[in-house]
């Protein structure tokens, strides 16, 4: 699971046939990523919906999104090219906002079905060339170029389905996105599904009809987040369970506990015995 992450410091890094082992963390995009699978098969849980993954099958990941690898077998492996918030930008380049919101409702598709197999077969191994052999200020102008046309032509080349996805009419893909966007900054302050609809103007119901739409429930959906807040304060501080419970707004910490088991089979102390670095 490491592996997609950057290292701190750089702005971007390519991964050519790698495996990634399945584990139960899940962690949180920061920057942008673009992976193919190049064998075998693959279980993956992007934003809390599950994906199986086959060779060809091209996964989008763009910053906020989530990540668990569920289970891989022997054979699979994947292609990666990862950059940093700002990589692009920097260099002028702004994706087109409903191309964004489109890869975040969907990430996942077969390279044939886009027509992009042929390119994603010479972009990934040209990338990691270019990675491994190139000085930093050369390879930081070939990466751009590589990027830039990759994501030019993965949107054009998915723009019908982009374009007709972001009509102003999908009212329910509007509230979808601006609730999990508030779950996301508020998660730890607020738990409850009659709070985000209230602050969506709408019942608790209807948010569960649209949330429905993506095979999730509005509870599932704040709980995830929750636990996901969670782990990192267990993984990236070594503050005690009882003053994350505090910080969560948990009532003492065995109620935290409890909570917290519920949703990922452990508690934070066995969580965290095995994933603190």
């Amino acid at each position: 699971m490491n592996s997609l992450r950057i290292p701190e410091g750089s702005e971007f890094v390519v991964g050519e046939n790698v495996s990634l082992r399945a584990s139960e963390e899940t962690i949180e995009m920061r920057g942008t990523a673009f992976v193919v699978c190049t064998s075998g098969n693959a279980i993956i849980q992007i934003n809390l919906r599950t994906y199986e993954i086959r060779k060809n099958t091209h996964v989008s990941l763009v910053p906020t999104s989530t990540l668990r690898v569920v289970g891989t077998d022997a054979e699979f492996r994947c292609s990666y090219i990862m950059v940093a918030p700002g990589f692009m930008e920097s260099l002028g380049f702004r994706l087109e906002f409903d191309f964004i919101k489109f890869l975040l409702l969907n990430p996942v598709c077969n390279l044939a079905e886009v027509g992009m197999e042929k390119m994603a077969s010479h972009i990934y191994p040209i990338a990691a060339e270019v990675y491994n052999h190139s000085d930093d200020e050369r390879r930081r102008i070939k990466m751009y170029s590589i990027v830039n046309l990759y994501i030019v032509e993965l949107s054009d080349r998915s723009r019908g389905s982009w374009e007709e996805g972001s009509a102003p009419s999908d009212r329910q893909t509007k509230l979808f996105m601006r609730f999990l966007e508030m779950v996301k900054a508020e998660v730890g302050d607020h738990r409850e599904v009659e709070h985000y609809a209230n602050s969506l103007s709408v019942t608790p119901r209807y948010l569960g009809q649209i949330c429905k739409r993506w095979g999730l429930s509005p509870k599932r959906i704040i709980d995830e987040n929750l636990c996901f807040l969670a782990k990192l304060m267990l993984y990236e501080t070594d503050k005690t369970i009882q003053q994350i419970a505090e910080e969560l707004n948990f009532a003492d910490q065995s109620i935290f506990t409890r909570y917290f088991r519920r949703i990922t089979g452990k508690t934070p102390s066995e969580w965290r015995e095995v994933y603190w670095k």
